[in-house]
């Protein structure tokens, strides 16, 4: 529903005045995306469901508009806009209007319907595998690709049944995107043994396991540096369920508590705007 909010907000508005509260609208988006977009929710239980939370949530009134709303805009055409305007584009996959804009002025239609498309489309689950690990909770034919000789493969299993694997628990394999390892990874070969790496933006903690997991922590001294202390709480436990020495600190990346010349590496994932991971994170499209 986040994903597709514009878009389900330019089939709901046919059919609402305005001054709808946003709660409402959220209850409407909901139903409308399970009749919709979701293959597995008839139609009469979706609005049951909505019109009941609308009454529970907001009186009677909100029930009666749910329900009437939701009919509509269930037995309407659904059609989305077909041009190639930022206009069209932005409500055909749901992405802010002024970022649609922007992308058209930098990069011309070809680029922008490639970031538009993989924006829109759901992630898919990749994993990491420490490089020796056996016994893995899944059977070949469920890897639909790998990259790095195995070391990151997609899977057709659900996330559930690796979660609860023992290979998860020990450590062997874990959830992360290539996209997240090819930072880390771009030191693998130039580490030995006694040198000190530093990752300062390492919460909560997936580009040193990857390193690790690929076998180029070996004899080094790790330091894990992240300005959240809340989430370098993820980071140590993490940690210490890969059984991963590293020394985890809060710490600003612009004032690292190290001596001058101390480092031998230093890993620099900076936060970003997101926009490269948009499919994952639906919700930073509307920040």
């Amino acid at each position: 529903t986040l994903r597709w909010k514009l878009r389900l907000d330019h089939h709901l508005d046919r059919f609402l005045r305005g001054g709808t509260p946003e709660p409402v609208r959220w209850i409407l988006r909901l139903g409308l995306a399970q009749c919709r977009l979701l293959d597995r929710v008839p139609p009469h239980a979706a609005v049951h469901l909505s019109v009941e939370l609308a009454g529970r949530r907001h009186g009677r009134g909100a029930s009666g508009l749910v329900n009437a709303v939701l009919r509509r805009a269930i037995e309407a055409p659904w059609s989305d806009p077909e041009g190639d305007d930022p206009e069209s584009l932005s409500v055909r996959f749901s992405h802010p209007k002024w970022l649609v804009s922007r992308w058209l002025g930098r990069h011309g239609i070809e680029a922008t319907r490639a970031m538009l498309e993989a924006g829109s489309r759901d992630p898919e689950a990749w994993v990491r595998v420490r490089r020796g690990a056996t016994d893995l909770p899944w059977d070949p034919a469920a890897e639909t690709a790998s990259l790095r000789e195995g070391f990151f493969r997609r899977l057709s299993i659900g996330r559930e049944r690796v979660l609860s694997s023992d290979a998860f628990r020990r450590g062997d394999v874990s959830f992360q995107d290539p996209s997240s390892g090819a930072c880390a990874l771009a030191l693998s070969g130039f580490l030995r043994p006694g040198m000190v790496v530093a990752d300062v933006c390492t919460a909560p903690g997936g580009k040193l396991a990857c390193l690790r997991d690929h076998g180029d922590l070996e004899g080094t001294h790790a330091l894990a540096f992240d300005l959240s202390a809340s989430r370098q709480l993820r980071t140590l436990d993490g940690f210490r369920r890969l059984s991963l020495p590293a020394l985890v600190a809060a710490a600003d990346a612009t004032r690292p508590p190290i001596r001058p010349s101390s480092l031998d590496a230093v890993l620099v994932d900076a936060p970003c705007s997101n926009l490269g991971v948009l499919s994952r994170r639906p919700e930073a499209r509307w920040r």
